[in-house]
This record gives C-alpha cells, sequence and structure tokens, in this order.
C-alpha cells in the first residue's frame, strides 16, 4: 500500500481494514504507508512540494481516525531514509510529521543518522562499527527532542486537521498548512527547494494587525550559529570520552559538514573564516581541519544569543 503517486489507491486500501463498506469499524489504526511514501518522495528525492500537500488533502478526507495512525520517514522493512537523502531533508520530513495528525514513530538509529537499516546501536552488536553509538548531544537526536516537546506542548498538531494553503507544483519548493483546534491555529510552512522560495498572498485567519509568533525553526539561524552549535556538539561528544574540548580535529571535510547541516561547502567555509574572525575558533599551523576553541563558555554565549535572536 506504499504509493508514491497522486492517486488515492494506497489510502483506501488501508481505509477499508479501518473500516468496513457499511461504516462499521474495524482495526483502530493502520500504518500511514501513502504519507511515508510521499514524505520521502518530496524530501528526499526532490519531488514537487504539491504532492506532499496533495496527500495532506486527501487523506485528512479519507481517514476520519487519522490521529490514530502511526507516521514514519523509515523502518526496519525500508532503506534508511538518509540512504538517500540528506540530513537537511530528514530534519524537514520530521517535522513534518511531528506537525501532522497520527503517532510519530521514530526507528532507532534515525537520531543517529544511521544509513544502514538494522545496524547495532551499541558495540558489542553486529554492523556496530565497534562502538557505542547511543549519544544523546547527537544533532539529530536534539532535533528529534525539541520536535517532541513542540508536539507535546502545542495540541493542536496532534488533534487538529491541517489545511495546506500553498504548495509548488513545478518542483522542489514552497509548501504550507493551516492547523486548527480549540480556537489555536499554527502556519506550517517549508521550503524543499535549495534556493530562497517566495510564499506570498495565504489568506489567513488574522484579525487586522494580528502578528505571527515563532513557535520553531529549523534554520532560522545563521550560518555562522550553525556551523558554531556543529562544534559545540564535538565538544559534547570529547568532553563524554574524557578527552579535551579546547582542540578538536575535523574527520568530515568542509563538504561534508554542509551536507550534515543543509548548506554550501562554500558556506561552511566562509562561516568557520567568520568564526576565526571572531576570535570564537582558531586555526593551528598544522592544518585547517585541526580547530581549537580558546574559550568554550563564549562560544556557547554566541550561540545562545543567536537562539534568543531567532525566536524573537
Amino acid at each position: 500500500v506504499c504509493s508514491s503517486d497522486l492517486d488515492d489507491k494506497g489510502m483506501r486500501k488501508i481505509a477499508g481494514y479501518m473500516q468496513g463498506a457499511d461504516g462499521r469499524p474495524l482495526l483502530p489504526g493502520m500504518l500511514n504507508f501513502p504519507l511515508y511514501g510521499t514524505l520521502g518522495e518530496v524530501f528526499a528525492r526532490g519531488r514537487p512540494a504539491a504532492e506532499l500537500g496533495d496527500r495532506i488533502t486527501r487523506m485528512v478526507a479519507l481517514h476520519p481516525q487519522i490521529h490514530r495512525m502511526p507516521s514514519f520517514v523509515d523502518n526496519h522493512d525500508v532503506d534508511r531514509f538518509l540512504a538517500g537523502g540528506t540530513v537537511a531533508g530528514l530534519r524537514q520530513a520530521l517535522l513534518a510529521m511531528f506537525t501532522l495528525p497520527g503517532i510519530p514513530v521514530v526507528y532507532y538509529g534515525t537520531e543517529q543518522g544511521y544509513t544502514e537499516v538494522r545496524a547495532a546501536m551499541f558495540a558489542a552488536g553486529a554492523g556496530s562499527g565497534g562502538r557505542d553509538r547511543y549519544d544523546t548531544t547527537a544533532p539529530l537526536y536534539r532535533d528529534i527532542a525539541a520536535m517532541a516537546q513542540l508536539r507535546r506542548e502545542q495540541r493542536l498538531f496532534s488533534r487538529g486537521r491541517p489545511q495546506v494553503l500553498a504548495a509548488e507544483a513545478a518542483g522542489p519548493g514552497a509548501l504550507a498548512w493551516l492547523t486548527e483546534h480549540e480556537g489555536r491555529r499554527a502556519l506550517v510552512v517549508f521550503n524543499t527547494a535549495e534556493h530562497p522560495a517566495l510564499l506570498a498572498g495565504l489568506q489567513l485567519p488574522l484579525p487586522r494587525g494580528g502578528r505571527l509568533q515563532g513557535l520553531y525553526g529549523l534554520d532560522g539561524r545563521p550560518a555562522d550559529a550553525r556551523v558554531a552549535d556543529f562544534l559545540r556538539y564535538r565538544t559534547d561528544s570529547l568532553a563524554q570520552r574524557g578527552l579535551r574540548t579546547d582542540q578538536i580535529t575535523l574527520r568530515m571535510t568542509r563538504a561534508e559538514i554542509g551536507n550534515y547541516l543543509g548548506m554550501t561547502l562554500e558556506t561552511v567555509s566562509r562561516a568557520l573564516s567568520k568564526l576565526a574572525r571572531q576570535q570564537l575558533i582558531q586555526f593551528p599551523e598544522k592544518g585547517r581541519r585541526d580547530i581549537s576553541i580558546p574559550d568554550l563558555a563564549r562560544l556557547e554565549a554566541f550561540i545562545q544569543r543567536s537562539e534568543e535572536h531567532t525566536s524573537e
């Protein structure tokens, strides 16, 4: 029942297991494989944003018990999202899942950036690479924890029914939906393209002079703050192993860091240079893969100020 096209055959098949032709209730819920398929097509494989908009509209209309349907971006029977997608795309797919009705299910290892389907989490298991991988400071782990907290605090994401307002039909681009529940409203917006996208002319149910208040953002911080946060994550990992945190040797290339953070190699290089000019980091003579952090508290304060500015 996992179909990535725009018909609703897969959804109707699932609906048949939940409700009989006479309206009699059957199973209380089913895995939302059609949504899984479209999340992957749009966020991992570059299909038009309108395909996800259409999927959302159709599943809300077809499934009266959509809030009881587990949703996911990958699981043990399919490829990992990161086997073909990027970290930036995965973060968007996860946020879409956490802001749509259903029961979000996170397959173990997704929070650690796994690309293998069933690799072990701990050193003694098969496919572990001989090391423990469970890391609560990993960026994806922290992203998922923040998304779960958002959903827990804003019940309209688990109780409301989304209404798609805009979706780019020509390719990757803007996608927006409005969710409402018990007098509260939330606008959810994505840009699935690698370039800026204009979202104009949205008709929002706001009173005159009303303003939107930001609840959560994936990439609202400037590039230098995001790269600084990546370096802080590396220091946290070193601290957990009892190693010094004022010196980092990057095992990833600038391009790999860019893929991880959803930015270009050039943007990563400019961000590192900017951090160096602000004397938040230093490059020793022996090579630019080695980074010194003269004052970790100052780096953390820089990241905190960026987060506070973004939330205003």
